[in-house]
């Protein structure tokens, strides 16, 4: 009793502690009337929603109200009591009741006289449970539905109905979908629903459809539905709408995907910012020193001739190297001849520059990709490559570009020495900045991001791509 009725706000009047609980509460004063009663008791006392201002003896049989005298009076002298009593509401059935309670001080009337009523239809817990359901069905935006074991509907509360734009009639005992799924995803709808009624466990689906108010995206949670001997007879489906959270990804990885375009745009503009500058400015210094060098005489310094020759060649030195960053910022085949060319260029110079063997195949069938895939694979490609040249201690890479089937395939092996990939761990503290880019890289354009590694077998890294996923996503 005590933990029922304490509160730690005496200030407020003791029935607002109440109004909205499902169990019939009803306040009392000294004299019995009842000055209080929230919707739970009012229902039951057939009173409406105002107090009915007479004693609570006036509901029960003559010979039972010296019983709730006394109780009352055990109450207002500060003990918690209880009795059994039979309440009369007129032509209705009689209703035996358990009442329970205790002295409360009231911020208006003093102490008062706050009674929990109970019996066989008003059990508080039993009162409790109805409460929290009739807000399940009535007002929560959770859908929640129950279908038999053929997909029949059994139960669907009011966000259920409101999401089929059906009434619960007409969706009872049916199993039809197609108001609010194409074909492909009522199949994979019901996939679902027998997996779990195969499985007997809980999982979580995104499912989607085209309903006629739009297309909607749910988080949906099932499980299985078991009779009283224990044995799946259906599933429980509890739905969250993800639909703004769906097209907000959406949004963003559009966003990410026109980024890769305008990086690339970019380092284009780079690169050839540096062939036009400083490749002219060093063709010129060339040229300066070839005036110098047949303006010298016979009698110039063996010194001043050792500088000069040593200046051609490190002018030579930097456009090397201003060329290899004008193809790794912006491979001019890339754009012109595809994929492949760019990947046989660049990995031809990254092995001059590491001493690494690079080995490329492909199959003739590998096709020119929309630019936004092409970029990102040959910078996943880039990436990979100087994984391997910073962490794996590799003696030799090989790079495969190849379609199987209706299955496009980028992979890179090294011959390194590997890691451990552990389960359970992140994949940003596992393997570090550089394959978290690479992954997100692929992702972004629709492709499927794998690693495979052990400690001295090496790492291969490959995307691959499905074929109804080819055209251009940019």
């Amino acid at each position: 009793m005590e933990n029922l009725y304490s509160s730690s706000d005496r200030s407020i009047s003791c029935g607002e502690l109440y109004d909205l609980s499902p169990v019939p509460h009803v306040v009392l004063n000294g004299a019995g009337t009842v000055v209080h009663l929230n919707g739970a008791a009012a229902d039951l006392l057939g009173s409406g929603a105002t107090p009915p201002e007479a004693s609570l003896a006036t509901y029960l049989p003559e010979q039972e109200r010296p019983a709730l005298q006394s109780f009352l009076d055990k109450i207002m002298a500060g003990q918690c009591a209880a009795c059994t009593i039979t309440l009369l509401r007129g032509a209705a059935a009689p209703i035996p009741l358990r009442l329970a309670g205790r002295q409360l001080p009231d911020a208006e009337l003093g102490l008062v006289a706050l009674l929990e009523l109970s019996g066989p239809d008003y059990h508080p817990r039993e009162m409790l449970e109805r409460g929290i359901l009739k807000v399940i069905d009535e007002q929560t935006n959770i859908v929640i539905c129950v279908k038999d074991r053929e997909g029949r509907v059994r139960y669907l509360n009011q966000a259920m109905s409101r999401f089929l734009g059906r009434s619960p009639e007409e969706v009872l005992g049916r199993c039809d979908l197609e108001p609010i799924a194409d074909a492909e995803q009522v199949a994979q709808i019901r996939a679902n629903d027998r997996r779990i009624m195969e499985t007997g466990s809980t999982e979580c689906f995104e499912e989607s459809g085209t309903s006629p108010a739009g297309p909607w995206t749910y988080l949906f949670t099932k499980s299985p539905y078991l009779n009283r001997e224990g044995n799946v007879v259906g599933i429980v489906g509890i739905g969250l709408d993800i639909t703004a959270r769906k097209e907000a990804e959406e949004t963003l990885k559009r966003y990410a995907q026109r980024l890769i375009v305008v990086e690339d745009d970019l380092r284009k503009r780079i690169a050839m910012e540096l062939h036009d500058d400083v490749g002219q400015e060093l063709t010129a210094l060339t040229l300066n020193l070839g005036i110098i060098d047949r303006n010298s005489g016979p009698d110039t310094a063996p010194a001043l001739r050792a500088t000069m020759d040593d200046s051609r060649q490190l002018i030579k030195a930097i456009h090397s190297s201003v060329r290899s960053l004008m193809v790794s910022l912006h491979p001019p085949q890339l754009e012109e001849y595809g994929l492949v060319s760019a990947v046989l260029t660049y990995t031809k110079q990254y092995q001059e520059r590491t001493g690494i063997a690079v080995t490329v195949q492909t199959t003739p069938e590998f096709p020119r990709l929309d630019s936004g895939r092409e970029i990102a694979l040959f910078r996943i490609v880039q990436e990979a490559l100087n994984n391997v040249l910073k962490h794996a201690k590799a003696t030799r890479v090989s790079i495969a570009l190849a379609r199987e089937a209706c299955v496009l395939r980028l992979s890179i092996s090294d011959d390194g020495k590997g890691m451990a990939l552990r389960p359970g761990i992140s994949r940003l503290t596992e393997t570090g900045w550089g394959l978290t880019i690479m992954r997100e890289r692929a992702e972004l354009v629709g492709g499927r991001f794998t690693m495979t590694s052990a400690p001295g077998e090496g790492c291969t890294i490959a995307i691959e791509f499905d074929e109804v996923t080819w055209p251009s996503i940019f």
